[in-house]
Formats: structure tokens, sequence, C-alpha cells
């Protein structure tokens, strides 16, 4: 699980510098599932195990899209856990609050 932590940390290193100096926590959970806390998100990344170097790739091209979108503020976690596909969960509740404005 560790190797898996520092192919994200480096790989971010090499792709994207300002996503490796956001990268704020790596939990391992016990080997079951890596997830990843961003400084400038308030979502947490659900990783998976896998594929370390892509999904990361993939999350470094998403939060580019994501930047300055105010879709972000309605996210409740980014998940990279399956292959080729990336799910965003939205908070249901703000979303309706704001429909509702």
């Amino acid at each position: 699980s560790l190797m898996r932590a520092l192919t994200i940390i480096t790989t971010a290193q090499f792709v994207d510098e300002e996503l490796y100096r956001k990268i704020s926590s790596i939990n391992l959970n016990y080997g079951k599932n890596i997830s990843l806390d961003i400084t400038n998100i308030k979502f947490p990344v659900l990783f998976g195990l896998n594929n370390e170097v892509k999904k990361t790739v993939y999350l470094s091209k998403v939060l580019k899209e994501l930047k300055d979108k105010k879709i972000k503020n309605y996210l409740q976690y980014l998940d990279l856990r399956f292959d080729n596909l990336v799910y965003l969960g939205f908070d249901n509740d703000s979303l309706a609050k704001k429909e509702r404005t």
C-alpha cells in the first residue's frame, strides 16, 4: 500500500506540480481503498486500488477542468475507483436548495 501512495505522489509531481503540492493526505484504509484529501477542495477523492499512474493523470485533468467552476461546490466526492471512469458524487440537498433560490 505504501508503494501505491508513493506512486501517486511521484506521478503528481511529474504530471501536475500544483496537484502534488495540494495533496494533503493519502489514506491507505488498511489496504482496501485509497482515498485522498486535497487542500483546495472540500470533498474526498476515492482512488481505489490499481492503475495509480493513470488515475493520478485523470485526477489532474478533472481538477483542472473543475478549477473555476461553481459545480465543484456541490460535489460530495470524486470517485476514480473504476477503470476508465470518473464519477462525480453530488450533494443533492445543496442542489435542491440552489434550484429553489
